[in-house]
This record gives structure tokens, sequence and C-alpha cells, in this order.
């Protein structure tokens, strides 16, 4: 017989607290939800587990399911900012919350712009969608991400969206096609006249 979830925990100040046997793991490792990516790990009552495939464990020992929108999303940000990503998305180039700005040093105009992640939730299935622009420290790579909590807390699905080069590309050619246009245009007026 399972133990139910002890009700959610607060810390002195009033926020949510984590469960005490609970730590990150500043380490990665390859995601099983998706082989493109990798995830930290954490610890939970002596075993290490990866973050983005046993993230109901701990979020369910929370209190997931009781939270109401503006904690399910404070702490979905927090799981995906410090234990899938070791090394934080928050603090991506320039990006601090509140704040933008691109990636990159050339051809700015053309490439994604960091902005604070994306949050939506399901109200028919209260599946909770993060969307958010992440670099990579090792890789350098630069790609726009969407990671699905369910309304367990687990994490269902991880996917890369997009980006920075494919980003680019479409900004090169949506400018040369709109230029396309316009030179076209022109030409057609000055030969009709």
């Amino acid at each position: 017989m399972s133990v139910p979830p002890s009700p959610s925990k607060t810390n002195p100040n009033g926020s949510i607290a984590f469960p005490n046997e609970f730590s990150k793991i500043k380490k990665s490792i390859p995601s099983t939800l998706n082989a493109d990516l990798e995830t930290g790990l954490f610890s939970f009552r002596g075993k290490e587990y990866p973050a983005d495939s046993f993230s109901g464990i701990i979020l369910r020992e929370m209190g997931w399911k009781d939270f109401d929108k503006s904690d399910k999303e404070r702490i979905a940000i927090h799981w995906v900012d410090q234990l899938i990503h070791v090394d934080g998305i928050l603090f991506s180039p320039g990006g601090f919350e509140g704040e933008s700005a691109h990636f990159g040093d050339v051809l700015n105009i053309f490439k994604p712009t960091f902005t604070f992640p994306s949050i939506n939730i399901n109200d028919k299935s209260q599946d909770l969608k993060i969307t958010y622009w992440y670099k990579d420290s090792k890789t350098k790579q630069v790609n726009f991400q969407e990671i699905v909590f369910d309304a367990n807390g687990d994490i269902k699905s991880r996917k890369i969206l997009s980006s920075e080069s494919k980003q680019l590309y479409m900004g090169i050619a949506n400018t040369l096609i709109g230029a396309g246009l316009i030179l076209g245009y022109y030409l057609l007026k000055t030969k009709l006249k």
C-alpha cells in the first residue's frame, strides 16, 4: 500500500518547501524523454533520479494537485531552471526576468530574443506547458524548447521546437522575400507608367 502524499510544507517565509530528503545534483545525463536533450539529476530518499523522468515523485509529495495556478507556474519554472538545466535558463545571455536580449552579436535582427519563459495551463487537461529559449553552455547551441507537465506533476514530453540557426535563416529568407516583393511591385508600377 502506498503512502499518501503529505500536505505541502512551507518555508518560514511562507513559500512552498521541497521535501526534506530532496536535493539537486549538479550533473547532467542524457534525457530518456528526448535523446537530443540532457537533464539534471536530483536525490530523494537516498536514490538519484533524472529530473525530467521523475519530477512527479517530488511534485506530488509537495501537493502539486492542490497548488493554485501561480504556485504551479512558479514551481514548474523553478524545476526547469534549476533541475532540468543545471546551468539554468533564466540567466541565459542577457536574460534576466523582465528583460530581453538577443543571442549572439552578428545579425541580431534575425536572431531569437531571450525572454522570460511562456507558461500555459490547459483548463481541461490541467497540463502545464513551458516554452523557452535555452543556450547550452557545453555545445553553445541555442534552442527553443517545450516541456509539458501533466496534472500529476510528471513531465510527459520535452521537445526542441526551433533553433537559433533556423530562426536566423527564416529571418533572412523572409527579409529577402519581402524585399523581392517590394522591388517587383516598384518595377511593375514604374513599367506601367
